[in-house]
C-alpha cells in the first residue's frame, strides 16, 4: 500500500510537470499566433495623401429626411427619404403651445415616402413636426419641423404652398487616425431664423449630454464636436443631434458613423506647402521627394534671386531662419549658398545634410513626380528675375503643370505682360468681391486667400476663377473646406 501511495504521488507529479511544459509552450504558441495576427491585422496602410499613417474615413448613416415635393391648390406633398426604406411617419400640429397627433388627418402611402397634406388642414397656414423612422435594426429617427404658409400666388416652381423645414443639417465626413478615436465632427447647420444652439447626445451613454449656444447667430454656423468624448460600440458611434434655431425650432436626428479604411482620391486637389514640411525641412528636395511619394496634386515653394541672379528655393528674404549661415539671399552668390547647411524644421536630425535647392532642381523633382509646381515669387524679385522664372519654366516646358502665385501685383502683371497662358494666383489674407474681380481681370487666375465664405466661392467659380486656400492643416479646417468647395487646399500636413 505504501509502494502503490508512493507510485501515485509520483506519477501525479509528473504528470503535473508535463502539463506545465506543455501549457508553457501553448502560451509561447498563443503569444506568437496573437503577435502575428495583431501585426497582420494593424500593419500601416498607405493611402492618397497619407504618409505612414493608417487612414480612415467616417460613413455616416441618417436617420430619414423631409423635403418639399410639390404643392397645388388642394394639398401639400412631403418627400420622406431614406436608403433603408420608411417604417413609421408621425405628424404632429402645434397649437395652443402643444403638439398635437394628426397622423390621422394626412394621406400616408404604402411606402411612406410621400405625405400629402390636404388644404383644410393646413388653411393659410399650419407649423407641423414629422418623426420618420427607418427600417434599420438600430431604427434611426428624424423629427422635423415645418412651417407651411400659403401662397398669396403660385411660386416659379409652380407650387401653391411654402414650407419652411427648420432647422437643416449637412454632415462632413472628417476622417480618424484609428478605429476607436474620430477627431471630430463636422457639420453644418443652415437656418433662415438663424441658428441658437445646438446638443449632442450619447446614445451608449445617455447620461452624457453636451450642449452648446451659438454666440455668433448665423443663417449658416458649422459645428466642430470631438467625438473623443463620446463612448463607442463595436467602432461605431451612436449619437442624437439636436439642432435649434432662434425660433426654437429644433431638427432632432438619430444617426451613427462607422469607421471605414479610407479609399480612393480626393476631390479637392492637395499641394504641399514648401514640400511635405511635416516631415522634411521646408522647401529642401527631401521635403520635395516625401510630396511628390505621398501623391500630392503639387508642391508649393518660394523664389528669391542671389546676388549673381540664380534662383533658389527659400520662403525667406534671408538664410538666417533655416540655414547655418546669415544675410540676405540676394547678398549671397548660389555657390556660397549651396555650401550652407540647413538646420531648421521637420525631421532636421534626421535629414541633416541637406542644401539649398535651385529653382532648376525643383522643377525636376515636380516632373519625375508628375506633380504641378506651385510658385510663389515674393516682392524682392525684380522684373528681370520674374522674367527668369518664366524664362525657366518655358525652358523646362511645363507652362500647363505649374501656377505662378504672389501678393504683390505688380508682380502679377509683369507676367501677365510676357505671357498670358501661365495660371497665376492672386494671394490675399482676406479676401472681398473686389479681389475675385481682379482675378478676373488677370484671365486665367486663380483667387488665394486663407479662408473664403460659400457666397464668395460661388461668384469665384461662377466667373470662373479658381479658389486655393492656405494653410490648412487641421482636419475640422479641411471638411469645411471641402464643404465650401473650394478647388486646392494648400497644406503643411497631406492626410485627406
Amino acid at each position: 500500500m505504501r509502494w502503490e501511495k508512493w507510485y501515485n504521488i509520483k506519477r501525479k507529479e509528473k504528470n503535473y510537470k508535463k502539463g506545465m511544459v506543455f501549457m508553457r509552450k501553448n502560451k509561447l504558441i498563443s503569444f506568437i499566433m496573437i503577435f502575428i495576427l495583431c501585426a497582420f491585422c494593424f500593419s500601416p496602410i498607405i493611402t492618397y495623401g497619407a504618409t505612414n499613417t493608417t487612414a480612415y474615413n467616417i460613413s455616416t448613416d441618417r436617420g430619414p429626411r423631409i423635403s418639399l415635393k410639390l404643392s397645388n391648390s388642394n394639398k401639400v406633398i412631403l418627400n420622406a427619404i431614406d436608403n433603408g426604406g420608411i417604417k413609421s411617419v408621425k405628424v404632429e400640429k402645434y397649437s395652443n403651445s402643444k403638439w398635437r397627433n394628426i397622423t390621422s388627418k394626412v394621406s400616408i402611402s404604402k411606402d411612406k415616402k410621400k405625405i400629402s397634406i390636404s388644404s383644410k388642414v393646413i388653411s393659410k397656414g399650419i407649423t407641423i413636426r414629422v418623426t420618420t423612422t427607418d427600417k434599420s435594426k438600430i431604427a434611426k429617427y428624424s423629427k422635423d419641423v415645418i412651417k407651411i404658409t400659403k401662397l398669396s400666388k403660385k411660386d416659379s416652381a409652380g407650387n401653391y404652398f411654402s414650407a419652411n423645414i427648420s432647422p437643416k443639417i449637412s454632415v462632413i465626413s472628417v476622417p480618424c487616425k484609428n478605429k476607436k478615436s474620430i477627431d471630430s465632427l463636422v457639420i453644418k447647420a443652415s437656418d433662415q431664423d438663424k441658428i441658437k444652439s445646438y446638443s449632442i447626445e450619447d446614445m451608449n451613454n445617455k447620461k452624457k449630454k453636451y450642449k452648446y449656444n451659438v454666440s455668433d447667430k448665423q443663417e449658416s454656423y458649422y459645428i466642430t464636436f470631438p467625438l473623443k468624448k463620446l463612448k463607442y460600440k463595436n467602432s461605431r458611434y451612436y449619437i442624437i443631434l439636436n439642432v435649434t434655431d432662434s425660433k426654437n425650432n429644433t431638427h432632432t436626428e438619430k444617426m451613427s458613423f462607422s469607421i471605414k479604411e479610407k479609399s480612393g482620391q480626393a476631390s479637392i486637389k492637395y499641394l504641399a506647402h514648401r514640400g511635405a514640411s511635416n516631415l522634411a525641412p521646408e522647401n529642401t528636395i527631401k521635403s520635395f521627394e516625401l510630396a511628390g511619394k505621398a501623391k500630392a496634386f503639387g508642391i508649393e515653394t518660394d523664389i528669391q534671386c542671389t546676388s549673381d541672379g540664380e534662383l533658389v528655393c527659400m520662403h525667406d528674404a534671408t538664410v538666417d531662419r533655416t540655414t547655418n549661415g546669415k544675410g540676405k539671399v540676394s547678398d549671397i552668390s548660389l555657390e556660397s549658398i549651396k555650401k550652407l547647411k540647413i538646420d531648421a524644421g521637420s525631421n532636421v536630425k534626421k535629414y541633416n545634410n541637406l542644401s539649398v535647392p535651385t529653382f532648376t532642381e525643383y522643377i525636376e523633382i515636380c516632373k519625375k513626380y508628375d506633380c504641378y509646381a506651385i510658385i510663389e515669387l515674393k516682392k524682392t524679385l525684380t522684373q528681370d528675375s520674374v522674367k527668369k522664372v518664366l524664362d525657366i519654366i518655358k525652358l523646362e516646358n511645363i507652362q500647363d503643370k505649374c501656377l505662378i502665385i504672389s501678393f504683390d501685383e505688380e508682380v502679377l502683371n509683369t507676367i501677365r505682360e510676357n505671357d498670358t497662358s501661365i495660371k497665376i494666383g492672386y494671394l490675399v489674407k482676406s479676401v472681398s468681391q473686389d479681389d475675385i474681380d481682379k482675378a478676373i481681370n488677370y484671365k486665367n487666375c486663380a483667387i488665394c486667400p486663407k479662408a473664403i465664405s460659400e457666397d464668395l466661392a460661388k461668384y469665384a467659380h461662377k466667373n470662373g476663377v479658381q479658389i486655393n486656400v492656405w494653410t490648412a492643416d487641421k482636419y475640422a479646417q479641411k471638411a469645411i473646406l471641402h464643404a465650401t468647395g473650394v478647388d486646392y487646399i494648400t497644406t503643411n500636413i497631406l492626410d485627406m
